[in-house]
């Protein structure tokens, strides 16, 4: 979400006019006329404030965290290289926030949970992953002068890694895969990141439980797929795509004998 996009967003939730919003800023010590506030909301103009005046906008218009419409700045003037790893840091940050807020949740509300992070404008999707997990694993340093820095940050990022890591609980994909192995899958939220054959996982929108088959597209409008497993006692499931949801493809699979 660009900066114009999350000041407006910001404005339309305060419901205060660009003049409201001047005067607020002045009481802060930032001089702004409505014409300039004009420019910073058009889209078309791309332009961002400064920090200080980021920062009194966000106090202004009532949001906690004052450094977000800062954040959004520095991502809109970030090096296009950086700015195409948003998807992957959108993903990473999402899921280590949901892991840690729903730490007793199964995988399919952490799943729910993670998706309404993605949906967050970026900045504050950077700044809740820094006050949840960062802070937390700060807070844990600072009450522990014994702990060991590197072996805690091993912890947080497997603590991380286990929400896209589940239990095979059936034996549909044997010999390849049997039951009680650990599956790592990487998330992908698009078809087009789907192809036949990939293995999967996924879960049906009746059932609670994520389960591990090979994919195939059967058809793309409307899409429809074939679950297809290894194991000849199991049977392949036809399913449309308002019936499933496909969480990712494996990527490692962690057997113990």
């Amino acid at each position: 979400m660009p900066y114009a996009s999350l000041l407006n967003q910001l404005i339309e939730n305060a419901g205060i006019s660009n003049k409201e919003l001047c005067d607020a800023c002045a009481e802060e010590g930032i001089k702004l006329t409505p014409a300039y506030i004009s420019l910073l909301r058009n889209p078309l103009e791309q332009r961002t404030a400064s920090e200080s005046v980021s920062r009194a906008l966000a106090r202004a218009l009532g949001e906690e965290n004052e450094q977000l419409l800062v954040i959004q700045a520095y991502l809109d003037k970030a090096p296009e290289c950086l700015r195409d790893l948003k998807s992957y840091f959108r993903d990473y940050m999402s899921s280590a926030i949901s892991a840690e807020l729903a730490e007793d949740a199964d995988d399919i509300q952490r799943s729910v949970l993670m998706d309404d992070y993605k949906k967050l404008p970026f900045a504050e999707l950077f700044s809740e992953f820094t006050d949840t997990v960062i802070g937390k694993f700060v807070m844990q340093l600072q009450s522990n002068d014994s702990a060991d820095p590197i072996k805690s940050s091993m912890e947080l990022v497997n603590q991380i890694e286990s929400e896209n890591n589940i239990e095979v609980r059936d034996n549909a994909m044997a010999p390849l895969i049997v039951k009680g192995s650990r599956v790592l899958f990487s998330r992908a939220e698009n078809m087009e990141n789907y192809k036949t054959g990939d293995l999967v996982c996924f879960f049906r929108k009746d059932e609670s439980r994520i389960l591990v088959r090979r994919l195939a597209i059967l058809e793309t409008h409307p899409v429809t797929f074939a679950m297809i497993p290894q194991n000849p006692n199991y049977q392949t499931q036809q399913l449309s795509a308002s019936e499933v949801v496909l969480m990712g493809k494996v990527k490692q699979v962690t057997t113990e004998f």
